[in-house]
């Protein structure tokens, strides 16, 4: 076995390896912070077939910062987060073993990490393709924040594998004038892209632009079908969660989950009410002073 060949391997090994570590050593083997608890609960929720949390008594007893009332219920509540990382995590709870897919991503970032780097040397023609390779795969595993968020149950890890996915297949696509591409590289960019939507919607809309340029050199054009029909199940799971929570799939309403949410709703100019898309301590400051 080549040199090349093996760090493949022993890199994205050490990577899920440091990531079991930091979650046994550091959090405990459990999740932590509130972000990461709700997740958890989230994923709980979808492995039992459900989109929404049965509670009983009071709902003010039961919702909170990341927990809100289900729309047209009294005895549901939603979590606030999308659901595409909660239903990979849901997976891990119907095999019994919800906290390794935690560390299992870190294997998949570490590798895919290490596959984008190879093409874009090849397309750059380095002079030494695999240690460029070698290098960006070592970074990948002892990188400290990823080892983190692939160790806490929190959506972060989903987000850059399925990045790092979505950007190898469009690498893989046939540009102008050259031989028909596989149709997997097509397809595959449209099934991380919906997934990535459906885990992290203003990452995907990021990524879709970036793509976006490369759809119309795409050939045969039943490829460019293939993109858009990857698309939809990671839609339609976004939008299923999104109607369940709050009575409408595409609606901007009080309790929809496109709604800013904490700090979000202070620093982002997402909402449309006559004089509410300035920041609130810009608002405070050019509001009338009491005499």
């Amino acid at each position: 076995m080549s040199a090349s060949r093996r760090l493949q391997i022993v890199l994205p090994a050490l990577a899920a390896a440091l990531s079991a570590a930091y979650l046994h050593l550091i959090l405990r083997d459990g999740p932590r912070i509130i972000d990461a608890t709700a997740y958890y609960l989230e994923a709980k929720v979808l492995a039992s077939g459900a989109l929404t949390l049965p509670v009983s008594g009071p709902p003010h007893a039961t919702v909170g910062r990341f927990l809100v009332a289900a729309a047209g219920s009294r005895d549901a509540a939603s979590v606030i987060f999308p659901p595409g990382y909660p239903a990979l995590l849901a997976l891990g709870f119907l095999v019994g073993a919800p906290l390794a897919v935690g560390p299992a991503l870190a294997a998949v970032i570490c590798g895919l990490t290490m596959d984008v780097t190879r093409q874009m040397a090849r397309r750059l023609a380095l002079p030494r393709p695999e240690l460029v390779v070698a290098l960006a795969g070592t970074l990948s595993a002892t990188c400290a924040a990823l080892r983190y968020h692939t160790a806490d149950t929190m959506s972060h890890g989903l987000a850059a594998a399925l990045l790092l996915a979505s950007v190898a297949c469009a690498l893989r696509l046939a540009p102008r004038g050259s031989a028909e591409a596989a149709p997997l590289p097509a397809l595959g960019l449209g099934l991380t892209l919906g997934a990535l939507a459906a885990t992290r919607p203003v990452t995907a809309i990021a990524v879709a632009i970036a793509a976006a340029p490369l759809l119309p050199d795409l050939r045969p054009r039943r490829h460019l079908v293939l993109a858009f029909l990857g698309l939809a199940p990671g839609l339609l799971l976004w939008l299923a969660y999104q109607h369940a929570a709050t009575g409408s799939a595409v609606e901007h309403g009080p309790g929809s989950l496109l709604r800013p949410q904490r700090r979000t709703s202070r620093l982002l100019p997402l909402r449309l009410r006559r004089g509410d898309w300035l920041p609130r301590r810009a608002r405070r400051l050019r509001a009338p002073q009491p005499p």
